[in-house]
């Protein structure tokens, strides 16, 4: 079963993996990459105990308690299981990992797509580089609150800039279909962009920069797709590219784009590559 996707190094690029885990609870870690023919399952299954979730759960509840990932909750929406208030002495999620995970230092980005897309987040401090080319993201500048650094502090801070100064927090597949389509980017433009948002979060949330960082050599960039499809349920041939979540598989001499994302949590039934 596919647990997920992320990008590590390879000889000299940065390609995806995926994260796969065996009826038996083995752990792989394959590249994506090359001549690939997968069957997935069109349902998708929690990758601890095997049961059937929902789309976007990689656990299913009852494992996530047992293993005290309630707080994932609020990874998804918000502090205090979306309420905004938690008190990490006294979490409400009454985990202990939780209390390390959320005590961790974390950051801020400004993240942009191309000269007109501009989206904002936040990572733990120790990943916001694999998070960022996760994203497909092609320049970002990194902030960090000196004061006001922990998980929950710095999701209510990211909250509160998103709400103020009008910036998206999300891309959609279809977002990135359209955007990733355009491989020449003027980045004189986008850096401006960048920096004149961050003097904003500078004066106005007393954010301190850590890095600004161009990703645009980190992908395998394709421009002509045939076919759009975000869940593929097979995947035969090629992958020629690669962007963030999106990859591209070229088979009988038409590509196709689809949502690594989609992968997570399906079962592999037939796999060579």
């Amino acid at each position: 079963m596919v647990r997920g996707y992320g990008y590590q190094s390879v000889v000299d690029i940065f390609a995806p993996h995926l994260t796969v885990v065996s009826n038996f609870g083995d752990i792989q870690v394959v590249p994506f990459l090359g001549l690939v023919i997968y069957q997935l399952s069109r349902d998708r299954f929690c990758e601890s105990c095997f049961c059937q979730v929902d789309l976007g759960e990689g656990l299913c509840s009852s494992c996530r308690k047992e293993l005290g990932l309630e707080f994932l909750q609020c990874v998804k929406i918000g502090p205090g299981f979306g309420t905004q208030c938690c008190d990490l002495a006294d979490p409400p999620c009454h985990s202990e990992f939780s209390q390390s995970y959320c005590q961790r230092s974390h950051v801020l980005y400004i993240a942009a797509f191309d000269e007109e897309i501009i989206k904002i987040g936040m990572s733990r401090e120790d990943r916001v580089y694999f998070r960022l080319v996760e994203q497909g993201a092609i320049s970002a500048m990194i902030f960090q609150h000196p004061s006001k650094c922990n998980f929950v502090e710095t999701h209510l801070l990211e909250q509160d800039i998103c709400k103020n100064l009008g910036l998206r927090d999300f891309l959609v597949f279809e977002d990135k279909i359209e955007i990733f389509s355009r491989c020449d980017f003027d980045f004189h433009s986008i850096r401006n962009d960048l920096r004149e948002l961050g003097d904003v979060l500078r004066a106005n949330y007393g954010l301190q920069m850590i890095e600004h960082l161009d990703f645009v050599d980190e992908y395998c960039l394709v421009s002509d797709v045939d076919v759009v499809e975000k869940e593929p349920l097979v995947l035969d041939g090629i992958i020629v590219g690669f962007r963030g979540n999106i990859a591209y598989l070229e088979s009988r001499d038409s590509i196709m784009a689809f949502d690594m994302n989609r992968l997570q949590g399906r079962k592999l039934l037939n796999i060579s590559g």
